[in-house]
């Protein structure tokens, strides 16, 4: 994909060598369609070879609000799930909040990112240069069912990822019955169909 190519050289190496050893099998299965397709514009692959197997998500809201208290997050709240790294696009997502705080919409914006990662000052830094200090929360490592509390209690989830495979965080909102805005990329718009709003990432 294109952002493949945006990749550091290593990576790009590694990701054609591990691709390469995967289909010397004599089948592969991947979890979307647009996955596959994927792969096989990248590599050239037999389609006959590649079997989608969509994932299952077992996610079930939690209507405890203890979680949301002990966790500091003030609602009401959008929600965003994913991680620092750049492909997940969450500087983008808190320029598009940054918008939508300053045309009056009083929502604070609660972030499920990995407590690890080497882009996690970049964004911060982003936040506080958008004046978002007070508004933003970044929420690390939680366990599942307080997970399932803040996907509950969300007023809805913004996943603007610039590419995934499947992307679980959508599906997950909607288990909780909470409204989706994602990326208008070819796998969100297979696993969510008409259950999301779309917008360009």
């Amino acid at each position: 994909t294109a952002y493949a190519a945006q990749l550091p050289w290593r990576l790009r190496v590694f990701y054609r060598w591990n691709v390469r050893r995967a289909l010397r099998c004599a089948a592969v299965i991947t979890v979307s369609e647009a996955a596959r397709d994927d792969i096989i514009g990248l590599t050239g692959a037999a389609p006959e070879r590649l079997t989608v197997i969509p994932n299952g998500v077992g996610f079930v809201p939690n209507l405890d609000i203890a979680p949301i208290e002990r966790l500091g997050v003030r609602r009401p709240y959008i929600l965003y799930a994913g991680s620092y790294e750049p492909r997940k696009n969450l500087c983008r997502a808190l320029s598009a909040y940054a918008q939508l705080t300053a045309e009056g919409v009083d929502r604070q914006f609660v972030a499920v990112v990995e407590a690890t990662s080497g882009h996690a000052a970049a964004v911060r830094a982003h936040a506080a240069a958008l004046g978002l200090d007070d508004r933003v929360s970044f929420v690390h490592t939680v366990a599942p069912a307080d997970l399932r509390a803040l996907y509950t209690h969300a007023d809805l989830l913004f996943f603007p990822s610039l590419a995934e495979g499947f992307g679980f965080p959508p599906l997950q909102a909607a288990a909780c019955g909470i409204p989706v805005v994602a990326s208008d990329i070819p796998a969100l718009r297979e696993t969510m169909g008409g259950a999301a709003c779309y917008a360009d990432p």
